[in-house]
């Protein structure tokens, strides 16, 4: 999320808040009939959208905590793989599951094993990124599948053998397991993050009692009790509630 974008959110919680400031020194001349716009009302509504903000920042760096441990677990799978097929060959293991685990093999790396045809780079329209065929398999719910078929190829292979501990069949299984776990959290980081965007950008703008509407309906009844041109109105005419979704 950008700074500026951020900086909005922040801007209209601080004119919610200054709003509350202004009303409460009008005294008991602000009574609003509608309770949302009551100064307890408001207060309410500011603490709600501190804590949307603070629940936004909390599941944010959890997301982010997830994905990094996701990113350095396959990058340590990266490193395995070439690892993997060398002991294959030392184990000389069918000819078949051989030629299988490198076809498992290209697919982790995102590679073909014949160099795809390329679009014409003289044609001007065609941009660079796409002048070569993407056979690119490398989201991580397809790593993790691939690598799924690695070990169940290797697990069935009776001539496979490792003495060491990570290149074993339970070792493989183990970086299996710790794959799939890895990338359960970050999908799950994912949605907690979805989730809390939704509920901030819910207590900011949502429809009804929220932080926008709220506080452009407690400037409009200053307005009507003491005239756009009063004194009492002038620090909240330049006050703005915009809306900011990202």
């Amino acid at each position: 999320m950008s700074t500026t974008t951020e900086s909005g959110h922040a801007r209209n919680a601080a004119h919610l808040e200054f709003v509350i400031s202004h009303c409460t020194s009008l005294g008991q001349r602000y009574n609003p009939p509608q309770s949302a716009i009551t100064i307890a009302g408001m207060q309410v509504m500011l603490q709600s959208a501190f804590a949307s903000q603070e629940q936004l920042r909390l599941t944010r760096s959890g997301l982010a905590a997830a994905t990094n441990d996701r990113e350095l677990l396959f990058a340590e799978l990266r490193k395995m793989l070439p690892r993997i097929i060398r002991m294959l060959e030392v184990n000389r293991v069918r000819a078949q599951t051989l030629a299988d685990a490198k076809t498992i093999y290209r697919r982790l790396q995102g590679r073909r094993k014949s160099t795809p045809p390329s679009a014409d780079a003289s044609d001007p329209g065609t941009p660079a990124t796409r002048r070569t065929i993407s056979v690119s398999q490398l989201s991580y719910d397809s790593l993790v599948a691939n690598f799924a078929d690695l070990v169940r190829l290797i697990t069935d292979e009776p001539a496979y053998s490792a003495n060491e501990p990570e290149l074993t069949v339970t070792g493989l299984n183990d970086m299996l397991t710790r794959l799939r776990a890895s990338n359960s959290a970050v999908i799950a980081a994912q949605a907690a993050y979805n989730e809390a965007l939704r509920a901030r950008n819910v207590t900011f703008y949502g429809e009804g009692n929220s932080v926008y509407h709220t506080g452009r309906a407690a400037k409009k009844y200053v307005e009507s009790l003491f005239g756009r041109r009063s004194t009492e109105y002038k620090p909240l005419a330049g006050i703005q509630f915009k809306k900011t979704y990202k």
